[in-house]
């Protein structure tokens, strides 16, 4: 009997990639919506790097301060050391915890950010805590209704 899918082994997470078709998001701007600032890094860091390599504007929503000014100093630095260039980070400042009782603020903020060719990449909503939820689920609702190609990616346990 093989492994748990909750906790799947290298060879299996190997062949699962292999499997998967190649993607790569469209020409345009990245705009990465985080929950707290370091999630973006956890769940992107791969995809913010290649996009701002390739000259794509890159632009973090950290939607709650989560544990504050360390966490938000700790990702400016590693936002400064995984891309060649300047990556803006917004701070949304929505308190943790209560982040669906503010889901307007949230899709105003992401109106006012999203223009011209833009793919979004954001939590997935069926995983995690009820704050990461919250954000994945008010970015798919918005993303569909403005039609912007949506990458979700998960933390946590799946």
């Amino acid at each position: 009997m093989g492994m748990p899918l909750s906790e799947p082994g290298e060879n299996e997470w190997e062949r699962c990639l292999r499997a998967c078709p190649a993607w790569t998001p469209d020409e345009g701007d990245l705009l990465v919506v985080a929950t707290h600032p370091d999630d973006e890094l956890h769940g992107a860091g791969g995809l913010i790097r290649a996009c701002s390599g390739r000259g794509s504007k890159v632009s973090v929503l950290s939607v709650s301060d989560g544990d504050g000014s360390r966490r938000r100093e700790a990702l400016n630095q590693a936002l400064r050391r995984l891309c060649p260039t300047h990556v803006a980070v917004t701070r949304l400042g929505l308190p943790a915890g209560q982040i669906d009782q503010h889901a307007n603020r949230l899709r105003n903020v992401l109106s006012s950010m999203a223009s011209g060719t833009l793919t979004l990449v954001a939590p997935f909503e069926g995983v995690g805590p009820p704050d990461h939820r919250a954000v994945g689920a008010v970015c798919r609702e918005f993303a569909r209704a403005n039609q912007i190609p949506l990458v979700r990616y998960a933390l946590g346990p799946l």
